[in-house]
């Protein structure tokens, strides 16, 4: 029903598109005409930015099929799109930032830690690799930013309306993908609507295998509406899946008990004012899942609710700005509170102001940033907790050409513990066989998380055959410090024992993640050809532990030509992974050990006439049987992505 709907609101959206059309000829050489809306511009030595071309040539259904192409972030935890886990430099999601559209994405709940977006409308994606950027708070080592576009991406100059009607499959989990918008231009306001439909089945492995309990259905709608200074707009996202209770996980079907059939909602509205060098953001986020327990039929409902704001303004050579946002939590399991998922708020709150400092080839960026936060629970104890805390940076570069510099870069990061670290209790898991049971315990002493980024790096580009190629090179390697590092302490007892285990967030006093990254790129003429590396290393410094579930070592090859005679492009993106075998076999961790891979991936588009585009991609070509490191299950196979695309008057 819902893709019937899609595609009678395209039919209906593109026919005055069409009429437009038929009155001119449309002009392929345009790219999109908006406006920058970075008001603080990106730091290229600390951002990895994936732009609009990279975004299509990967014809994403997840997160994790984008995040592929940055040497410095991933996605763990198995090939299900419910279970993604975004890292960045080897920090987890609780350790970063992660927003769309400047709106954090905060929700944690039980083995849930998927991030919704709609992927039909990204114009970037912005990986911040440290804690340099401190209009970015709230964080230890960076974060990742989705940016989606404005209605002035679409159109082609001139163009006062247009539309599109997008098709997809997928081989690998057939699943399919329908979107359709429609977009407007006027001398007052500009807007778009888009409507997307997704359905898979269950992922078929590289081992052969099925993955049992691993299809969904999506439902997302955007709209965004724009006149003069002003942007408004409203996003709902909507998935129903049968994955199990932890979606790492493949338990056989006959343990119904670990089995559930969920419903995720988000609704997301956004006020956003724009200056020139000044932009805020006024913002709502209402995150909900609704499981029911298969066995015993048991529902429980998950919600959290972020209001947010955040402003930033450039002043000559300073930059000031400040973010604030309230998540508020809350659950019901048969009528009552589910105990690990309390009733709290948290606040989270801070101001920061840096400035350039110029001399000769040398550029000094000084900053600092006060950061605040508090927790409260409505429990009996009504427990109550803040700090605040100051962070500093400092960046120094020096170039000795044009093209070419060194930076090095000292940063501190700071993380506030979240109310489910802080306030759980409660069973964890029940007692099985020969264990007894497993409850959380409350920390109430737990303490907020403090990073020191150090970095030093390298970049250069060269020009080549008289101005129509260039080489560029740049490299940099880090260290990470963290106080106080949060961690699930999960201790399990026997029926021989005298008391349940115990599970409770506790602070490690010392860890220190450590690494570097490398790209060499040449373009010339239509051929576009890029290598990296990546590596991070970890360690429990307290305890003398490995880090264990850190990504294995990975270089990524990438080569695009581009026929624009023939309006064509097609592509190759390898990539090769070490050996990970920094783990802890002395100790009860489950993570294992995983063997070195190569997959091979290539791609390929055409426009047809002035209105079809059509494209190709085949991931794991050759089907290459692997298991990514930090993950139980082997990834998907072989899998056949086929895109079609009707445009009018749209880019």
């Amino acid at each position: 029903m819902v893709r019937f709907f899609i595609i009678i609101t395209a039919i209906f959206t593109l026919s005055d598109a069409w009429g437009q059309f038929r009155l001119e000829k449309v002009v392929h050489s345009e790219t999109s005409n908006s406006e920058d809306a970075q008001v603080l511009e990106l730091d290229g030595d600390h951002v990895f930015s994936i732009g609009e071309s990279e975004l299509d040539n990967a014809a994403p259904s997840s997160v994790d099929d984008i995040l592929r192409q940055a040497p410095s972030a991933t996605t763990a935890r198995g090939p299900r799109n419910s279970s993604e886990s975004i890292r960045v430099r080897g920090l987890d999601t609780s350790k970063i930032f992660v927003a769309v559209d400047g709106v954090r994405q905060n929700f944690r709940g039980e083995h849930t830690s998927m991030i919704t977006v709609d992927l039909e409308n990204l114009k970037a994606v912005q990986i911040y690799e440290n804690s340099a950027d401190f209009s970015k708070g709230n964080s230890l080592g960076g974060g990742i930013q989705f940016v989606t576009k404005d209605p002035e991406d679409f159109l082609r100059k001139n163009k006062k309306v247009g539309g599109e009607f997008k098709f997809q499959s997928n081989s690998a989990n057939s699943g399919s993908t329908y979107n359709a918008k429609n977009v407007f231009k006027t001398s007052k306001y500009s807007g778009f609507i888009s409507l997307t439909s997704q359905q898979t089945g269950d992922i078929e492995l590289n081992n052969g295998e099925t993955l049992n309990n691993s299809s969904y259905e999506d439902f997302i709608g955007l709209i965004k509406l724009k006149s003069g200074n002003w942007t408004v707009s409203h996003e709902f996202f909507r998935r129903e899946d049968d994955n199990p209770l932890d979606p790492s996980l493949n338990p056989p079907d006959s343990i119904q008990s670990l089995m559930a059939d969920s419903l995720m909602e988000k609704n997301t509205t956004i006020l956003k004012h724009q200056i020139k060098g000044q932009t805020a953001n006024v913002y709502f986020n209402q995150f909900k899942t609704d499981k029911t327990e298969r066995e015993n039929k048991t529902r429980e409902i998950r919600e959290i609710d972020t209001v947010g704001v955040n402003f930033n303004k450039n002043f000559g050579l300073y930059r000031f700005g400040a973010e604030g946002f309230q998540d508020s939590l809350d659950s019901e399991k048969e009528g009552s509170e589910i105990t690990s998922y309390p009733k709290a708020k948290s606040v989270y709150l801070s101001s920061f102001i840096e400035r350039d400092i110029n001399y000769k080839s040398l550029k000094a960026t000084p900053g600092v940033r006060l950061n605040y936060y508090n927790l409260q629970t409505s429990g009996e104890d009504n427990a109550y907790r803040s700090a605040q805390d100051l962070s500093k940076k400092l960046k120094l570069k020096s170039s000795f050409s044009k093209e070419s510099y060194l930076y090095a870069s000292y940063s501190e990061g700071f993380n506030s513990p979240r109310v489910e670290q802080v306030y759980p209790s409660g069973e964890h898991s029940p007692a099985e066989w020969l264990a007894r049971a497993n409850n959380f315990i409350p920390n109430l002493d737990l303490e907020h998380e403090v990073s020191s980024n150090n970095e030093i790096g390298v970049s250069t580009k060269k020009y080549l055959f008289d101005y129509t190629g260039s080489l560029n090179f740049k490299a940099s390697i880090y260290e990470n410090k963290i106080d106080n590092y949060i961690k699930l302490e999960r201790i399990d007892r026997s029926i021989m024992d005298d008391e349940d285990g115990t599970s409770q967030f506790i602070n490690i006093p010392e860890v220190t993640l450590y690494g570097g990254e490398a790209e060499l790129g040449l373009n010339y003429d239509i051929y576009e050809w890029k290598v990296s590396y990546a590596q991070v290393r970890g360690k429990n410094e307290t305890e003398n532990l490995f880090l264990e579930d850190l990504p294995a070592d990975q270089y990524t090859y990438s080569f695009n030509v581009y026929l624009d005679k023939y309006r064509a492009q097609f592509g190759y993106f390898g990539i090769q992974a070490q050996e990970q075998n920094r783990t802890n076999p002395e100790t009860l961790q489950r993570t294992e050990k995983t063997t070195a891979y190569f997959i091979h991936n290539i791609y390929g588009k055409k426009d047809i006439g002035d209105n079809f585009e059509v494209g190709l991609r085949i991931d794991n070509l050759g089907n290459k049987e692997y298991r990514r490191h930090g993950s139980f299950l082997n990834e998907t196979r072989e899998d056949y992505k086929l895109t079609f695309k009707y445009k009018v008057n749209t880019l």
